[in-house]
């Protein structure tokens, strides 16, 4: 690994480990949990997949209106899935939120995914700059807020937006369309 990208690397988990501290404190440690997602709408995190993806209550949750970079993309599928747990560590309590779609192909349950602090994960994504809004009709409640994050998150630099990581999109590099 160059000692540009581990700089970069070391420097990003600075900036997300004060999330990842947070995130802890909100935590609601103890509190029983099902298996699957109920009808109450929460669940608690069990593990992350990747910058998108985790699995809640034992069932794989994919964040509606946004795209991580792949597990495969360089460093940037480490860091985006760094940033996913900073915000949602193993044992946290989330409330989801559904749109019109319920499950994607893949059988994933699609969500907004909020904290108890009242923020929202996937637009916490964007603004770290480490996810890109991704629109799937018809499920596009939130598109225009999180534009406008994203539209902030590339004006400051923010994350991946500092290092010309999205120059190959995750769907870009998923269809085969990057060198």
């Amino acid at each position: 690994m160059s000692h540009l990208l581990r700089a970069f690397l070391t420097l990003l988990f600075v900036v997300l480990t004060p999330g990842l501290v947070e995130a802890q404190r909100n935590c609601v440690k103890g509190k029983p949990c099902g298996r699957a997602v109920s009808s109450s709408h929460r669940c608690v995190v069990d593990s992350v997949t990747d910058g998108d993806t985790l699995r809640c209550g034992g069932v794989p949750i994919r964040l509606l209106l946004i795209d991580a970079p792949e597990m495969d993309q360089g460093p940037w599928g480490e860091v985006a899935k760094a940033a996913l747990t900073s915000l949602a560590p193993p044992g946290t309590e989330l409330r989801l939120e559904y749109d019109v779609d319920p499950n994607d192909r893949y059988d994933r349950v699609l969500a907004y995914l909020h904290l108890d602090d009242g923020r929202m994960i996937n637009e916490e994504l964007i603004g770290m700059g480490v996810a890109l809004v991704s629109v799937y009709p018809p499920n596009v409640k939130y598109v225009d807020q999180f534009r406008a994050t994203q539209e902030e998150a590339v004006r400051n630099r923010a994350g991946l937006w500092s290092v010309d990581a999205f120059a190959c999109t995750p769907a870009d590099h998923r269809a085969g369309r990057c060198e």
